[in-house]
């Protein structure tokens, strides 16, 4: 809803602000595609459902190139499948939410990031900045995508100058892309920054009373004291910082859950898919997961989780000198979640790296069958590691909501 107020705000001519108030608590580009489809279509929820569609498909279409690219043609038509089919994708299309354009962006920077070699030509290198920009401002997390590519061509490049100086059109056509905003954000706060939600989002995951997931109670909340929503983001980290500094085993539980969040079923699609009026009234979450049908709810996540354990043995087994672009999508897959253990993890989060899982684990077939993959012993324990954090937190949630 707050995506859609936005939208109208900016529609009506009153600028990006809910209620006349101004505001950069949400991130700019999403409201801003939803009002280019008002402009065209007047504000029908449906034709931004049909943007989304066409985004989705456009999401098809770029993985099954990534993949083409990357491994063969086959391989490309298995990922294509999977993923047109896979239906927590094709659902989030009907949500007000920025993970099914954002994926499309993503998918688009990583099919240019690989489309040339270290040399992009300037086109190349100026779509790419923008891209980058462009998913930044619809989730300001995504500079963690952009310091991975960074990262990833001064390793190729083996120098940390040569790395930063061929890419150096990327990097002024991102700052271009993202500085009107950071400008106006000047202007109207004070504050020379992209978003004020971080604050906020850290202290969510490095509290008393945090669980790992978005947990935010108003009640007795020191950020609710704080009107500025800059100035709340600033004490949201200075309370998160000191937190996490005095209480590290509370911390190292959290980082758990946050993991386990992050790859858990997707609980909120359920609710939204399901929706009751009477459970705004239920005092917990799991009262109302407890009502989901078991078997749908383990069917859909069952897909989720042949994905990401079979993706997970591509991303370790794969024969790294076979693949030159496997240590981007490696990184890209580290910060991401890394991104969200550091703020707080929830299972919508992990979409919009979804179609990496499924070009790995596509990919895994395809490995079986030429016996291109390396096994070493520190693969294996890795491996091993991560399924069982990864089967351990699955059966302990199924546990949890349905046996206990």
């Amino acid at each position: 809803m707050e995506y859609f107020s936005l939208a109208q705000s900016l529609h009506h001519g009153n600028g990006f602000s809910i209620e006349g108030t101004p505001t950069a608590y949400r991130a700019p580009a999403y409201p801003a595609f939803i009002v280019i489809v008002f402009s065209i279509f007047g504000e029908s929820v449906i034709s931004v459902r049909m943007l989304q569609v066409f985004a989705d498909t456009l999401t098809c279409v770029l993985l099954f190139l990534l993949c083409r690219r990357f491994f063969s043609e086959d391989t490309a038509f298995i990922a294509l499948a999977a993923y047109s089919f896979f239906p927590g994708n094709a659902l989030y299309i009907s949500l007000f939410m920025t993970e099914v354009l954002f994926t499309a962006f993503t998918l688009l920077a990583i099919l240019l990031c690989t489309k040339q070699s270290p040399a992009y030509p300037t086109v190349t290198k100026i779509l790419l900045g923008m891209t980058f920009g462009i998913i930044t401002l619809l989730k300001p997390n995504a500079l963690i995508i952009f310091t991975a590519f960074l990262i990833w061509e001064i390793i190729r490049s083996r120098s940390f100058k040569k790395g930063l100086q061929q890419n150096v059109l990327i990097i002024i056509s991102f700052i271009v892309l993202l500085f009107p905003w950071m400008i106006r954000n000047k202007i109207y706060f004070d504050h020379f920054s992209i978003t004020s939600n971080g604050g906020v989002n850290f202290w969510i995951g490095h509290n008393q009373s945090a669980n790992g997931s978005f947990k935010y109670l108003e009640q007795n909340n020191p950020l609710e004291n704080i009107a500025n929503e800059f100035d709340r983001s600033t004490f949201g980290y200075k309370e998160g910082i000191d937190f996490l500094i005095h209480h590290p085993i509370e911390e190292a539980k959290f980082l758990f859950l946050k993991f386990a969040h992050f790859f858990e079923p997707d609980f909120s699609l359920m609710k939204s898919l399901q929706y009751k009026p009477e459970w705004d009234t239920y005092s917990k979450s799991i009262l109302i997961y407890r009502e989901f049908s078991p078997s749908i709810l383990f069917g859909m996540h069952c897909l989720t989780a042949i994905i990401v354990i079979t993706g997970l043995w591509g991303l370790i087994f794969a024969n790294d000198s076979q693949y030159q672009y496997l240590l981007l999508v490696r990184l890209i897959i580290v910060f991401w979640i890394g991104s969200y253990l550091i703020f707080f993890g929830a299972a919508r989060f992990r979409l919009p790296i979804m179609p990496l899982f499924i070009a790995m684990a596509t990919y895994s077939i395809e490995a079986w069958k030429t016996k291109s993959f390396s096994v070493t012993q520190s693969k294996i324990f890795l491996f091993s590691l991560l399924t069982l954090l990864l089967l351990g937190s699955w059966t302990a949630t199924f546990m949890m909501l349905y046996f206990k």
